[in-house]
């Protein structure tokens, strides 16, 4: 099988382990080019999969629109920033500048869960997030 880099990926917390109470910022520093629309349907895809139950299409409609706001086309060596903002949602900032304030705190648990959740599809890589040992 053949994979390759497309992001590095850093944790920013003041806490460890990171709770739900308390905010941190993901980092991700692009490797490849990829478009914002693929980066919005892969999330949406994942969030879907990962939810406890099945979200309704008027909410995946509203967290849809909050990724396209959010994520546009990235190049290498661009830095996405996502910061969970306890109790109230999430801001979203491409190369430091701020892109998107979602205030919907269900999507951005859902959102970060994609890299954090125990069923992530990358679980080495949220080992190496939440600095567990492999």
């Amino acid at each position: 099988m053949l994979g390759f880099c497309l992001y590095k990926a850093e944790l920013w917390s003041p806490q460890t382990p990171v709770s739900a109470d308390t905010p941190f910022a993901l980092v991700l520093k692009y490797e490849r080019s990829v478009s914002g629309e693929r980066m919005v349907s892969t999330g949406i895809d994942e969030m879907q999969r990962l939810a406890p139950r099945p979200i309704a299409n008027d909410t995946l409609n509203a967290w849809r629109e909050d990724m396209q706001r959010a994520f546009g086309d990235v190049s290498r060596g661009d830095e996405l920033c996502g910061v969970y903002l306890p109790g109230r949602g999430a801001r979203f900032y491409t190369n430091g500048t701020l892109k998107a304030d979602v205030r919907d705190l269900a999507f951005a648990r859902a959102f970060f869960g994609i890299w954090l959740d125990p069923n992530t599809r990358a679980p080495s890589l949220r080992r190496h997030l939440l600095g567990e040992s492999p």
